[in-house]
């Protein structure tokens, strides 16, 4: 299996855009004008990442309106890692002062000790969760190494670069 095909705008982005090598019938969307309400199908961690990531996302160009569900996949995704990872290592504990139950945050390795994580299946479905939402953030460029792939724009429009790119796909 070879390299994912990218499409022309990552290409324009990271300044390796052929207009030989590619398709001239390629589907092109526009970016997004504005970032639409998160959905009802979130839950408290995936509205955050889509109000933190979202405008990110839009003000780089990289986000389309074709992109909305993949994007609240991810989300969706991440929330489900979150309340899993607060499932593991969050307990509930009684203060011995007060009498009052107060919650208690504890490493996953404590947790772990003396269990095997193989046979643990909220510990190999968080790990699942986490190992999907990595992937899905990888293609917006939300991890450090899939950012370096990405130029974003400038404050002050659009470089020389991308001048010759646009009158290039234009063209």
């Amino acid at each position: 299996m070879g390299r994912p095909r990218l499409p022309s705008q990552t290409k324009i982005l990271t300044g390796t855009f052929h207009k030989y090598r590619n398709p001239e019938n390629e589907a092109k969307f526009s970016p997004l004008k504005s970032l639409p309400a998160p959905p009802r199908t979130l839950n408290k961690a995936g509205r955050e990442l889509w109000k933190k990531a979202g405008p990110e996302l839009m003000r780089s160009g990289v986000m389309t309106s074709a992109d909305i569900p993949a994007f609240e996949l991810l989300c969706i995704r991440y929330g489900m890692g979150m309340e899993l990872y607060d499932s593991i290592t969050l307990r509930e504990t009684v203060d011995e002062k007060t009498g009052k139950v107060k919650k208690v945050r504890v490493s996953v390795s404590s947790y772990l000790a003396g269990k095997n994580s193989q046979t643990m299946p909220e510990y190999n479905a968080m790990k699942n969760e986490f190992q999907a939402v990595r992937a899905l953030m990888s293609e917006f460029g939300l991890s450090p190494s899939a950012r370096n792939r990405f130029g974003v724009p400038s404050e002050q429009g659009e470089n020389e670069r991308e001048k010759e790119m646009r009158r290039i796909l234009d063209a």
